[in-house]
């Protein structure tokens, strides 16, 4: 992943120039703040010409709407970045619950597809109300696969196997990865960005993880 702080010269020692007339195109994703963005579009030609430029869907994605609720714009923004990425790893946490509810496999079969079903209920709601308090702060929510794949820490990754012990493996896995997320997160929001109504709203959401998280671990522990 490319910075968005490195030098030209560092862009230039990581760009293989393609052939003579021959035009590439191709996007580095770019880490800016806490949000993962695709912001920088590096365009080289067989002449060895290098163009840098604001990706048009960073923009559109990032448009906000007149908002007087206390908070500066620039701290709404901020918090709406973060919001951004726990709403991308809330959609594919959700997915991959979906998938061992269809595809889970054994003895237990029953009990464990009731379960994930029990737990992708609980997701779903936290999907749409993350995506409520991103539109409250004045801004638009993220709505398409593409942006929830380059905004999640999640891996989007099939399991290795069907059974029930692998899928709860790497499902808390997964509420690991958003819990640590959040924890960072919520004295950020309060403390940087004066919105003590967010944290409010993360610790929350932190703290169904940290059940979920719970269940999963006891159903996995072995005598």
């Amino acid at each position: 992943m490319l910075d968005y702080r490195i030098g030209i010269a560092e862009i230039l020692e990581k760009v293989d120039y393609p052939q003579e007339n021959l035009l590439v195109q191709s996007f580095y994703r770019v880490q800016c703040n806490r949000a993962k963005q695709k912001m920088v579009a590096i365009k080289v030609s067989g002449a060895g010409v290098l163009n840098l430029g604001i990706n048009k869907n960073y923009i559109s994605t990032m448009k906000t709407t007149q908002t007087d609720i206390g908070i500066k714009k620039d701290n709404r923004k901020a918090v709406v970045e973060m919001l951004r990425t726990l709403l991308a790893d809330e959609y594919l946490l959700y997915t991959k619950l979906r998938n061992a509810h269809w595809n889970v496999e054994g003895i237990d079969f029953h009990t464990k597809h009731v379960f994930f079903e029990e737990e992708y209920n609980k997701i779903e709601k936290i999907v749409d109300e993350v995506a409520e308090r991103i539109r409250m702060l004045g801004f638009y929510s993220p709505g398409t696969l593409n942006e929830f794949l380059d905004l999640s820490h999640l891996k989007d990754e099939s399991p290795k196997k069907n059974d029930s012990f692998t899928l709860m493996e790497g499902l808390l896995k997964d509420h690991r990865t958003i819990i640590q997320f959040i924890r960072k997160s919520i004295g950020e929001n309060a403390e940087e960005h004066n919105d003590e109504g967010t944290a409010d709203f993360i610790t929350g959401i932190m703290q169904l993880h940290e059940q979920m998280s719970w269940m999963l671990r006891a159903s996995l522990k072995t005598f």
